[in-house]
């Protein structure tokens, strides 16, 4: 006699919990990861495999899932105990599987398909500002359109409307900072050392003992005098993905003059080599 399978919706496709797998086909869980984490098996699970929070008699715990391919894969290398109902076990499980993957029992599936875009709405309320019912028609309507058995329940949370209606009511993202006309008349610290073809920490030692830059907490700084050759800008180094900012210095073509005037002063000190 079979335990209850549980099916869950994942990044990968359906997969199944192990603890599940164990009770089915008779084996305990330590058997079935050891199996897994042998050398010689683990190619054969990559992309079979994945963590998912499940509710358990504890609370909820990340527990280590498997696709219908793994479980097939994983089944010829269990060793086999003394148990005659073994293989008989492991029959009744390929159908009781066979039957859930097609379509008998999908309630496990479709509630964590309606839990997750749940958690899109209220992310939209919470983070964004967006009306939450306004942004439960909305991932409803995406939900149903990618899982057609939703359907039903999309008259739960305003039907009525059309998908384009309410995507309207989104608020517009909001505009980023406007870019500086005058961070094109500025450079780098590499573009400098390009231009002076010397190397970026030569470049950087020259500006810290003319004064232009200095260290504070490991972190160089545009000093007073330096503003003579550099100055500061914000950028957001990771937009439009991270809209985080930060300050950068950027150097001016009188700070190139000033890099290349102390490279060549300090070649002209260099002793001559003897012939």
């Amino acid at each position: 006699m079979t335990g209850d399978l549980r099916i869950i919706e994942s990044d990968i496709g359906p997969v199944i919990p192990l603890v599940d797998v164990a009770d089915n086909v008779g084996r305990d869980r330590s058997a079935i990861t050891k199996a897994l984490n042998k050398p010689e098996n683990r190619p054969l699970f990559v992309g079979l495999l994945s963590t998912q929070a499940i509710k358990t008699r504890a609370g909820t715990r990340k527990c280590l899932c498997i696709t219908k391919a793994g479980m097939e894969a994983l089944i010829p290398l269990l060793r086999p105990i003394r148990r005659d109902d073994m293989p008989e076990r492991i029959g009744t499980f390929r159908k009781s599987l066979q039957v859930r993957r097609s379509g008998a029992h999908l309630e496990p599936v479709l509630s964590n398909i309606l839990t997750e875009y749940g958690r899109q709405a209220r992310v939209l309320s919470t983070e964004w500002g967006v009306d939450l019912p306004v942004a439960q028609r909305v991932v409803m309507a995406t939900a149903v359109e990618r899982f057609p058995d939703l359907t039903p329940y999309r008259a739960l949370v305003g039907a009525e409307d059309k998908p384009h209606d309410a995507i309207q009511e989104l608020p517009a993202p909001a505009a980023g900072p406007k870019a500086d006309p005058d961070y094109e008349k500025y450079f780098s610290l590499r573009k400098l050392s390009q231009f002076c073809q010397c190397e970026e920490k030569d470049a950087r030692k020259i500006l810290v003992d003319e004064g232009v830059v200095t260290y504070q907490n490991t972190h160089l700084v545009l000093t007073k005098y330096g503003e003579r050759f550099g100055r500061l800008f914000t950028v957001t180094p990771e937009a439009p993905h991270r809209t985080y900012e930060e300050i950068r210095i950027r150097y001016s073509p009188e700070a190139v003059q000033l890099v290349r005037g102390k490279l060549a002063s300090t070649q002209m000190r260099l002793p001559a080599r003897a012939v």
